[in-house]
């Protein structure tokens, strides 16, 4: 948890930058400086970014920072130039995402051990616990079964439990 939310984060960092929002981008294409320096490897000072957005816009700069949803990237809606490298495509399609919720719990006092940032409930390594090995099985089975609360003391003031939980789950 962030005192004030994470949206003062992002404006934060971007202090003194030119930042573009809502520009849908179709392409992005990492071109060789006119004195002929190379693209390959990490990015130089030597190369050209060309952005073409989905309106027709268009963006020529030293360096870009893309940060889209993962289903833009699974989905490949921006066209990179060069592909990106097979090992990045890779991980791409690979990540999984999903709904979550946030549960704060806020106490008069706290219960817990306020010098520990995180703590939590691991199964009891019944049937179907993954404490039975990492059989994936015996871990799907057991979902929703470990428990992990973040202490937010330090950043609210206020004697504070934080969790996230998949969207379908009911806490009653």
């Amino acid at each position: 948890m962030v005192v004030q939310g994470y949206g003062q984060v992002p404006v934060r960092l971007s202090e003194g930058l030119d930042v573009r929002l809502d520009q849908p981008v179709a392409a992005i294409t990492r071109a060789k400086a006119e004195d002929g320096s190379a693209t390959t490897g990490a990015k130089t000072t030597d190369e050209n970014i060309h952005i073409e957005c989905h309106d027709g816009t268009v963006y020529d700069c030293s360096a870009a920072i893309v940060t889209v949803p993962l289903g833009v990237l699974k989905n490949r809606q921006i066209r990179f130039t060069p592909p990106l490298p097979e090992w990045k495509e890779k991980a791409i399609q690979h990540l999984g995402f999903g709904l979550l919720n946030k549960l704060v719990l806020v106490f008069e006092k706290p219960f817990w051990d306020t010098t520990v940032g995180l703590f939590g409930y691991v199964g009891s390594g019944e049937e179907g616990s993954f404490a039975k090995g990492y059989d994936l099985k015996a871990y799907r089975s057991s979902r929703g079964k470990f428990y992990m609360f973040w202490n937010c003391i330090v950043v609210s003031g206020l004697p504070v439990l934080g969790k996230q939980l998949p969207l379908h789950t009911i806490v009653t």
